[in-house]
């Protein structure tokens, strides 16, 4: 199992109503969207971090842990809005010139990745509270609750599914190479990044053929319910 599913079963919240995790958690994700109000998406953002943390009981290095994988690409979101290219330097806070161009932090760019920032990180707060309080058998009640078609649920499922697959072998394939010093030196660094891709790609291509077959002989009759919960 992953962090993320032994979380959504043991905390808090995980035997209230799904129906009422889910309207809050989407109710938050919708305001955050539409809104361009920073204090609320901020207030969004404090709220959900009170629900997780000392109201749910999950951990605060859990909740760290999680958002350190999109906060790199925020991150780099950022730096690319902020960062300006213009005649003029009045439109920056610092800036330098290269030759009849000044380059710095845009005054427009600045104001524009604030608002995408705190909108972003309460759109993705939202996002983890349903994650997080919900586990995924009862978010798919919640999704066929509200009419998203049953493609689109089975679609998640199987990224789901593969997801779990492909950190679990990765994990189990570094602990391997670690233990033979596969990573001593930037030789075999490089040798043993390599094997571990090309294996993982194998792996997973066989996991895939595997849960194929499975449901071929089961006549695609199993539901998105049901290959959660097997």
């Amino acid at each position: 199992m992953s962090i993320i599913d032994i979380v959504s079963n043991s905390n808090k919240f995980t035997n209230i109503d799904y129906r009422i995790k889910m309207m809050v958690g989407i109710l938050m994700l919708t305001i955050s969207l539409i809104t361009n109000n920073t204090y609320v998406q901020i207030g969004i953002i404090v709220l959900i971090m009170i629900l997780l943390i000392p109201i749910a009981g999950i951990s605060p290095r859990i909740i760290l842990r999680i958002y350190k994988i999109p906060l790199g690409f925020i991150i780099m979101s950022i730096i690319v809005m902020i960062i300006g290219i213009s005649k003029d330097s009045n439109n920056y806070f610092y800036s330098f010139n290269l030759g009849k161009y000044f380059i710095g932090i845009s005054k427009i760019g600045f104001s524009v990745a604030v608002n995408t920032l705190f909108r972003t990180l309460s759109a993705i707060s939202s996002t983890f509270f349903i994650s997080l309080t919900t586990p995924l058998h009862q978010q798919i009640k919640g999704y066929k609750l509200i009419r998203i078609p049953d493609v689109i649920i089975q679609q998640m499922v199987l990224i789901y599914r593969f997801i779990s697959v492909f950190f679990k072998e990765m994990k189990e394939m570094e602990d391997a190479i670690t233990l033979r010093t596969g990573y001593k030196n930037r030789r075999l660094w490089l040798k043993s990044s390599a094997v571990l891709a090309s294996s993982l790609f194998i792996r997973i291509m066989s996991s895939f053929d595997d849960w194929k077959n499975a449901m071929e002989l089961r006549l695609g009759n199993e539901s998105a319910e049901e290959e959660v919960e097997c």
